[in-house]
């Protein structure tokens, strides 16, 4: 492996244009902020199942409609915006419909994004990979030009007891995925297994480029990094479904990563 450090991060994660999914346990948020504060070119944010309201502070103009209205003021707001995030309305509070994912590549095209980011939020521990219906809501947008998938260091060390730092539910995903016992700490060759499990359940993944992520968010500890780099490596020397793996701080401003890379 080579290890090569303080490469740009969207050098690193080679976003130029396209639709790109996230997927993962978490942080998608904190990465779609960093994206939107470093992408230079017209930018769609959105999200294929239901998520939560928007944060305040997301660097986009926000449009939250009803499917009829929505493509007249996505294509009014570009005329003035550059970075759009997008849902559907819902009569729940707190809670954003996703786009269906066959609308997504129909409102990139006719909106002219030059990138798109969808969170797609089946988290890593929560997938059963042998439900067909968590395999048909864990549908990729047609278009589709990258995976991201995230996993995050801080899972570390924790314990897979039931009302714990994870929900009893992920615990329960992560033993399936990894194998692991009741009460035993989540090693990097668990996020390496969960993280390469996962991606054989996307539909259609296997033509699409995969560029994972490794997050150390609010974490200043050289060994956290070595984690992510041991993980990395694991995950590299398991699989064949891709060949890097980016690992960075995303709540930091200074937009650098380490890249693990197979070559």
């Amino acid at each position: 492996m080579i290890i090569r450090k303080l490469i740009p991060l969207l050098e690193a994660l080679d976003i130029k244009k396209g639709i790109v999914c996230l997927v993962g346990t978490a942080e998608k948020d904190t990465l779609i902020h960093r994206l939107a504060s470093l992408y230079s070119g017209r930018m769609g944010i959105t999200s294929i199942t239901p998520t939560t309201s928007f944060p305040a502070d997301i660097p986009a103009y926000q449009i939250i409609a009803d499917k009829k209205q929505q493509m007249m003021l996505i294509n009014t707001a570009t005329k003035t915006y550059r970075i759009i995030a997008y849902a559907q309305s819902s009569e729940k509070k707190g809670t954003l419909l996703g786009i269906p994912s066959g609308l997504i590549e129909i409102i990139h095209t006719q909106a002219q994004f030059n990138l798109s980011v969808v969170r797609v939020d089946l988290p890593f521990h929560n997938l059963d990979i042998n439900n067909s219906i968590d395999k048909e809501i864990f549908s990729l947008p047609i278009g589709t030009t990258k995976i991201i998938p995230i996993i995050s260091i801080a899972e570390m060390e924790q314990s897979l007891l039931a009302k714990t730092i994870l929900p009893a539910r992920h615990g329960k995903g992560m033993r399936l995925i990894s194998k692991i016992g009741i009460g035993n700490p989540i090693k990097p060759i668990h996020l390496a297994k969960s993280m390469v499990r996962l991606l054989e359940s996307i539909e259609g993944g296997n033509s699409i480029k995969i560029i994972p992520l490794i997050n150390i968010n609010k974490s200043y500890f050289t060994q956290e990094e070595q984690n992510g780099i041991t993980t990395a490596d694991l995950a590299l020397s398991i699989t064949h479904q891709f060949d890097q793996v980016v690992i960075t701080y995303t709540d930091r401003n200074t937009p650098f990563a380490t890249v693990v890379s197979r070559y």
